[in-house]
This record gives structure tokens, sequence and C-alpha cells, in this order.
């Protein structure tokens, strides 16, 4: 299965630990959920309330269906993976 949408270069990607979503970060300063058993971009946040720069790296916590997210210029985000609002 393949995903496309990021429009730099995918720099960081983690499945859940349910194995339900991958998240993906890119250097384009976003951050992508995809819905592996529908193949299909569920949430992507870029913006304002959201990174300004490259991301570098992501985490999951199933435990609080949390997503922590770091960039080059030292952000970093907590996403709830369900509903993608930044914490």
């Amino acid at each position: 299965m393949s995903f496309f949408g990021h429009t730099e270069s995918v720099s960081a990607g983690k499945f859940s630990p349910d194995g339900k979503y991958l998240v993906t970060g890119s250097e384009d300063a976003s951050l992508k959920i995809w819905d592996l058993k529908n193949q299909q971009n569920l949430h992507t946040l870029k913006g304002k309330k959201f990174h300004q720069s490259g991301l570098t790296t992501l985490q999951v916590c199933q435990s609080r269906n949390l997503i922590a997210s770091a960039s080059d210029k030292n952000e970093v985000c907590l996403t709830n993976i369900i509903n993608a609002n930044v914490k």
C-alpha cells in the first residue's frame, strides 16, 4: 500500500500500537494520520497552531491516544490521534 500527500520528504513515521493508524511527519511541516483499514488520510495538521518548520521525529502513545511530534526549530506538539486536536 502507498500513501501520497506530503509535499516534501517524509522525515518520520510510526504505526499506532493497535495497528489501526500510520502517522507520518514531513519536512513540509505537516503531520498526517492515515487509516490503514480504509487506506485514506484521516487528518492533516499544518499551520499556525501546529509546527512552523519540518518535523524531525514523532512518537505514538496508545494509552493516551496522543502523538508527540518535534520539529527542527525546537517545537513540540501533542496531538490527539482520534480527533486531531492539538493540545
